[in-house]
């Protein structure tokens, strides 16, 4: 049986908005000229290493459902995380240390406590950025507020889930 954890996600940033749906589809309406191009399955970015640095409320609902849609995801946290246990309990499939989830990954999302951002950035996930990666962010307070610094050459989205991970999808369960 395949689970479904998939739900709609808006994802903002200065080239657009893109939401995501459970099928993948993706819609993006451009600023300022409110149009929208609808593009079917993204086989490129499923055939991509999603890096889901933290494994906590919002992490863990992101990592489980991009999983379940068939993306390629590698859950990124430190080595004594209790995290761990449950992720591989709940089927997660690829567990890393950040340094080396961010190294294999093309997109990398931030599920980390904002307060955290900052120093884990410069000393785990910088050094190990590639050119063209992706950094998707749960809230642009870090990026804002110049905790974090992304290089030129990577795109940054924020994506802001519009409820808690767990109860979410709980919500979301419940109505199937």
């Amino acid at each position: 049986a395949v689970r479904t954890r998939a739900s709609t996600y808006a994802i903002g940033s200065l080239r657009g908005i893109i939401w995501l749906n459970s099928t993948l589809s993706v819609a993006i309406v451009k600023p300022k000229m409110y149009t929208l191009a609808v593009k079917g399955k993204n086989q490129k970015a499923t055939s991509q290493v999603t890096a889901v640095l933290g494994y906590g409320s919002q992490g863990r609902a992101i990592a489980l459902n991009l999983q379940d849609s068939g993306w390629q995801v590698i859950v990124g946290l430190k080595k004594s995380s209790k995290s761990i246990a449950r992720a591989r309990r709940e089927g997660i499939q690829n567990i890393a240390a950040t340094d080396v989830a961010v190294s294999r990954s093309k997109n990398v999302v931030m599920a980390l406590p904002d307060h955290l951002h900052g120093r884990i950035f410069d000393k785990e996930i910088l050094p190990h950025l590639k050119p063209g990666t992706t950094l998707l962010f749960l809230s642009g307070m870090s990026v804002h507020f110049g905790f974090v610094r992304p290089p030129s050459n990577c795109d940054v989205i924020m994506l802001a889930p519009h409820a808690p991970g767990r109860s979410g999808f709980g919500w979301l369960l419940s109505r199937r």
